[in-house]
């Protein structure tokens, strides 16, 4: 019995960095080398995204400042127009978290995962509802009473505070990956 184990064992060492395991041939002679119009062509999508994501963050942004100036009591609009402005901004706030946790029950339906620690998912739930709250009361109650450059630089001094935070959080960890939050600090204060 232990030598079937043992040869069993042998032969998952000896055919670990193959993609084949029944293939006649040595392990090292068909490894893949990725050519470089695939190489190309990863290239190519990952600057597409990140143009793409750039590109709706900027108009996320914008909506959300143009839906708070339109309603503010300041604004000249009718107060039914108001109203539906500020209904707007709540399915701003609504829609992505409706969204994230569509995404959520999937994961849990679809995917193994490891259950969470009950006192765990309770801190990260309140902490959930603080975040939203506090976001709540910032779009609906505090910027519509601000002009569009107040705003601006409230949604701003949010997004560099994240991105310090990030800067932290990754020198604790690896050092190599500060290099994105770097970029997303350099990015929000433009």
């Amino acid at each position: 019995m232990e030598e079937l184990t043992y040869r069993g064992k042998k032969r998952e060492g000896r055919h670990r960095d193959t993609w084949d395991p029944f293939q006649l041939n040595p392990i090292g002679a068909e490894k893949e080398t990725k050519r470089r119009c695939f190489q190309l062509c990863q290239y190519l999508v990952a600057v597409i995204v990140g143009l793409a994501v750039l590109t709706s963050a900027v108009v996320a942004k914008g909506s959300l400042l143009v839906l708070s100036t339109m309603s503010s009591p300041t604004s000249m609009r009718s107060p039914k127009e108001k109203q539906f402005y500020m209904l707007m901004l709540v399915f701003c706030l609504v829609c992505p978290n409706v969204l994230v946790f569509l995404k959520s029950l999937w994961r849990c339906a679809f995917k193994s995962f490891v259950h969470p620690n009950m006192k765990t998912m309770s801190f990260i739930c309140a902490i959930e509802c603080l975040v939203s709250l506090g976001t709540s009361v910032l779009v609906l109650v505090v910027m519509p009473q601000f002009d569009v450059l107040t705003n601006l630089f409230i949604s701003g001094g949010v997004c560099i505070v994240t991105a310090i935070l990030q800067i932290v959080y990754k020198l604790q960890r690896d050092t190599w990956k500060i290099l994105f939050p770097i970029c997303s600090l350099i990015l929000t204060v433009a």
